[in-house]
């Protein structure tokens, strides 16, 4: 073969070289992987089914994981995809009860799928159930409302000192003076009742006072 031959063989070659590196560069930028859209295993092999850069979700293809580039979209999938099957793990069926702990408002969980001894307390701020929460503070207003529609006080019968608190001795509306309670004047609401009561009593004191008064006069 002559040198002006293998010259023009060589420079065929380099450019057919070039064409096959272009036409895949090409190929590359054509298929980019824009996310990993599900997982699953043909014949022990993994495989990722993925969505293409630029195409519609009906062009989403099966790829296996060994051929694939993309790192950070498996790693992104994946840790989605455990996030989501401990949020299925722990759905919230029902709030129980709630209290504050260390300035933190917690609410006590009934998990769904779980028995009642599993129930935990969680500080609201880390729930995610608007929902419940909501349903459990309504239920607990008319919880509060129909207590207090229940007992209501009558009058106020007496009064006493019981380790330097004060108490009143309540006749409940619509029950019997056999069930009359002593109840410590801060957890009282009905302050009518008690100034009408403290009135009475004052008069009352002023007027023996007066009996007494006009007995040692005589």
């Amino acid at each position: 073969m002559s040198r002006s031959t293998r010259s023009k063989v060589e420079k065929q070659d380099k450019s057919e070289t070039n064409v096959d590196l272009e036409t895949q560069k090409n190929v590359e930028e054509k298929y980019v992987v824009e996310k990993v859209v599900d997982k699953r295993k043909r014949k022990g092999a993994v495989q990722y089914l993925l969505k293409w850069k630029g195409y519609d979700e009906s062009e989403n293809t099966w790829e296996q994981a060994e051929n694939m580039d993309c790192p950070d979209l498996i790693s992104e999938f994946e840790n989605q995809t455990k996030r989501m099957k401990k949020e299925e793990e722990y759905i919230v069926e029902k709030i129980m009860d709630k209290r504050v702990r260390k300035g933190k408002v917690q609410y006590l969980l009934k998990w769904k799928g779980f028995d009642h001894s599993t129930n935990t307390w969680e500080n609201e701020e880390n729930m995610d159930c608007p929902g419940l929460i909501s349903e459990f503070e309504n239920e607990k207003k008319k919880a509060g409302k129909s207590k207090e529609e229940l007992y209501t006080v009558e009058q106020i019968m007496d009064k006493r000192i019981v380790k330097g608190k004060v108490q009143y001795l309540l006749k409940w509306k619509g029950y019997d003076h056999s069930q009359n309670t002593w109840e410590s004047h801060e957890n009282m609401e009905c302050p009518d009742l008690i100034a009408a009561f403290e009135k009475i009593e004052k008069q009352r004191e002023s007027h023996n006072k007066n009996r007494k008064s006009a007995r040692n006069s005589l």
